[in-house]
């Protein structure tokens, strides 16, 4: 009885040094600037000599910039609604989608019936102070033996980005609309992965193994 139990103490011991889980994360940034754009990420692959991959996840926060003004040049009131918005998408090589965030600001106002000035004010117009927002999305566990072969290696991986504004308003049949929509994006990839024991994990693994057989064999005696 007290032997296996001096083996499970030695399965164990093993386990411990050998499940041990670890995760690597890295962050590309672009700037915010004018939608719509078309950008390479650079994102460096993972190294086999770490260890076994075992998934990969991404995270893509879109954030969004913009102006909007808006004029009732209706001769009723109406209630105006206006929507300013930007798709970021962030691709595989092949195109195929990763993650798509899409971060967005939709503004109401009871406008009077046209004031006769195209002034974007009044009571019939509206201009919006500039407003930032951003959106995160995630996608987690990527295992696929393909996707495990795309991502690692001892280079780079090029992702590409990109954002597509879109701008509108509803709520009247004659209405003047300015916009303007700025992008940009932060994209992070996490390898998550079983790192190859270390030096001095299989020395203690080694010396607990060996302590442990000790014991055996004198109780043997």
């Amino acid at each position: 009885m007290r032997k296996s139990a001096l083996i499970l103490a030695a399965v164990l011991l093993a386990c411990a040094v050998y499940a041990g889980a670890a995760s690597i994360t890295r962050t590309v940034t672009i700037p915010i600037q004018s939608t719509d754009w078309d950008r390479n990420l650079m994102f460096n692959q993972f190294d086999p000599m770490l260890g076994t991959l075992n998934s990969i996840s991404f995270s893509l926060t879109g954030t969004l910039s913009g102006d909007v003004q808006v004029e009732n040049r209706n001769a009723t009131p109406a209630t105006v609604s206006t929507t300013l918005q930007a798709t970021l998408t962030l691709r595989r090589p092949d195109m195929s989608v990763l993650v798509v965030s899409i971060p967005s600001v939709v503004r109401q106002f009871n406008a009077t019936a046209y004031d006769g000035n195209l002034d974007y004010g009044g009571t019939s117009g509206m201009t919006y102070p500039t407003t930032t927002t951003s959106h995160t999305e995630t996608v987690s566990g990527l295992s696929s033996a393909a996707d495990k072969a795309l991502f690692q290696g001892t280079g780079v991986i090029s992702l590409p980005c990109s954002a597509v504004g879109f701008a509108g308003g509803s709520g009247a049949a004659n209405l003047a609309l300015l916009f303007s929509a700025d992008a940009g994006a932060s994209a992070t990839i996490t390898y998550d992965y079983t790192p190859v024991p270390e030096p001095s994990s299989l020395l203690a693994l080694i010396t607990g193994l060996g302590g442990l057989a000790g014991v055996v064999r004198f109780r043997k005696r």
